[in-house]
């Protein structure tokens, strides 16, 4: 198992030589290390990768540049998109296949219980980074990258594996940006990195024991310690992704370079258009900016909702997209029903939100509640949230029949059945029970202000108890069996 510890250090140290290179030896230094980094994974993933940055930059030269241009540019952006979505799909490249039999008779090879399968390593981002360059480059809107560009920009070893998903102009910017050793960068990168290997190896790994023991037969547990799993499973699923982002963007940090955010506060969100602005941030704007947007536009010139008034047709297309796009969003996630069924019903909870705007915003000044109402804000941000506990409950359940077992037992009469503590010790359960309230208070406290800046005005002797306290919590506190592997990385 890769010990995530030394991988942390490694990447820090290769962070650090960064800063320190001359200016035109950094750009040749990360695409080296990106090479070694991916390479790390085996010769598969190198393969899958190198196929679909040369696509991507084939298609991109062409788009434009050949003769009969206007019509030649839709062929390449179709058969680059086809192409891209068909290894997206991982159609022969799925992990069990490549488990049992290997790829061009190597072998089989994997990266180990960390990282996942080698050859689907970092798969599904460095995809959506491709397509949104070939799309943005069909639209004029990036000029032709080189292709070893091209490759530094899908392989940035700190965005690799899971995101965040920048857009290639907004990338190379920030690169050219990137400043030289900063102490404050260093040290607020070093503490990033921290908080997110706490959320990960602490609270994440921690709590998807219970998680794991409850789903996987929900038929044998009562009403409380499902509502339990599913609460933990939201907290879970949060640090674990979001601890693996602040890892990355820690490592950015250090560089000297700004990424993108991916998560802010998204339980604390007031409606669910609203935690998709908060929630995995960077995928939300791609499907955005490349399906939501685009198949709204198209959805809007079409002559068979001219019959439809103004306001009714933009609703219209807005539900029509909304459920499309979050359907996508579920397939990008896997095949399984219960991910399709999670992103149909974001997209009905989006639509429905849309629809009934006018309406709840009447309801609430007619009972005398302002937008700045705090049991309106209340109220709002606890129905969001009970409303994505519902959403994550499908999302985590393995079959459909789960999800009705689950639905079945919630209802039950029977709050516990065996053991309350699930699968985890009296003290790891007490400590979970600890961990959950925090993460979800610092985010509501976040809203406010941020963490970091009532950090650095707090005492000097304050902020060094809290660093102390950090690293002893990560070195005393993880779960004996070693860090789990990052969800999102299967993704």
């Amino acid at each position: 198992m890769m010990n995530i510890h030394l991988t942390i250090v490694l990447l820090l140290i290769a962070a650090f030589v960064y800063t320190l290179l001359p200016f035109a030896f950094r750009k040749g230094f990360l695409l080296l290390f990106n090479a070694a980094f991916l390479l790390s994974f085996g010769v598969y993933g190198a393969v899958i990768f190198l196929t679909v940055a040369a696509v991507a930059h084939f298609s991109s030269a062409f788009l434009h540049d050949a003769p009969g241009s206007a019509r030649k540019a839709t062929l390449w952006l179709a058969v680059a998109v086809v192409t891209a979505l068909f290894f997206l799909s991982k159609g022969l490249l799925t992990s069990a296949w490549i488990g049992k039999n290997g790829l061009f008779g190597f072998g089989a090879q994997t990266a180990g219980p960390l990282l996942g399968t080698a050859g689907t390593v970092g798969l599904s981002y460095y995809s959506f980074r491709a397509l949104g360059y070939i799309v943005d480059r069909y639209h004029r809107r990036i000029h032709v990258l080189p292709f070893r560009d091209l490759c530094l920009y899908l392989s940035f070893f700190p965005h690799f594996l899971s995101g965040p998903i920048e857009k290639a102009g907004s990338f190379f910017s920030k690169l050219s940006k990137a400043k030289d050793f900063d102490y404050r960068s260093a040290t607020d990168g070093l503490l990033l990195i921290a908080w997110g290997v706490f959320q990960k190896t602490v609270v994440a790994d921690r709590l998807g024991v219970y998680v794991d023991t409850v789903y996987s037969d929900p038929g044998m547990f009562g009403s409380v310690q499902i509502v339990l799993a599913t609460v933990f499973y939201s907290v879970q699923i949060y640090c674990d992704f979001c601890g693996y982002t602040n890892i990355a963007i820690g490592l950015c940090t250090v560089m000297g370079f700004e990424s993108a955010v991916n998560f802010k506060q998204p339980y604390a969100a007031g409606s669910i258009s609203d935690f998709w602005s908060r929630w995995h941030i960077s995928l939300s704007q791609w499907l955005r900016d490349y399906v939501f947007l685009p198949l709204s536009y198209s959805l809007l010139k079409r002559p068979f909702l001219s019959f439809v008034g103004g306001k009714t047709r933009e609703r219209l297309v807005y539900a029509a997209s909304s459920l499309s796009t979050m359907f996508l969003c579920g397939l990008w996630h896997g095949s399984r029903s219960t991910y399709l069924l999670w992103g149909i019903l974001h997209g009905a909870f989006l639509s429905f939100g849309r629809l009934t705007a006018g309406a709840r915003a009447r309801m609430w000044y007619s009972l005398g509640f302002s937008r700045t109402n705090a049991v309106r804000s209340v109220l709002a941000r606890s129905t969001v949230f009970a409303l994505v506990l519902c959403s994550w409950a499908v999302f985590r359940a393995g079959s459909g029949h789960d999800v009705i077992s689950l639905l079945r037992n919630v209802l039950s009469a029977e709050p516990v059945r065996g053991d309350l503590a699930g699968g985890l010790m009296t003290g790891d359960f007490l400590i979970a029970m600890m961990l959950v309230p925090m993460i979800l208070s610092i985010q509501w406290v976040q809203e406010r202000a941020p963490l970091k800046e009532r950090l650095r005005e707090s005492p000097l002797l304050v902020r060094w108890a809290l660093y102390i306290a950090l690293i002893l919590s990560i070195q005393l506190l993880p779960m004996e069996k070693g860090p789990e592997r990052f969800i999102y990385i299967g993704y």
